[in-house]
């Protein structure tokens, strides 16, 4: 291939890569409803105040529990762990 022509085709080639990882995520995005949302937004600030990590995906979930007045059923307890609701970790015995 020329020079010009391998640079347009390059040029191309990161251009397609850009948008199909733009739209990947986007389908990753979860959606969730509003009061959920702001329920997540919080704690995502309060976790932020405390130097605590910021884990999107779990403070998301949580939002959801806090929203839903719901109980989580996980195996990572740790990300729940500041919740005031229950968290049951189900491969765990009870004592």
């Amino acid at each position: 291939m020329g020079g010009a022509r391998q640079r347009c085709f390059q040029e191309s080639a990161r251009r397609k890569s850009i948008g199909t990882r733009a739209v990947v995520r986007m389908a990753l995005m979860p959606i969730i409803e509003r009061s959920a949302a702001e329920a997540a937004a919080g704690l995502a600030a309060e976790r932020q105040r405390n130097g605590r990590t910021v884990d999107m995906r779990g403070t998301q979930i949580a939002g959801i529990v806090i929203a839903r007045r719901a109980t989580p059923a996980t195996r990572n307890v740790k990300h729940f762990a500041d919740l005031t609701a229950e968290v049951v970790n189900p491969w765990e015995a009870k004592r």
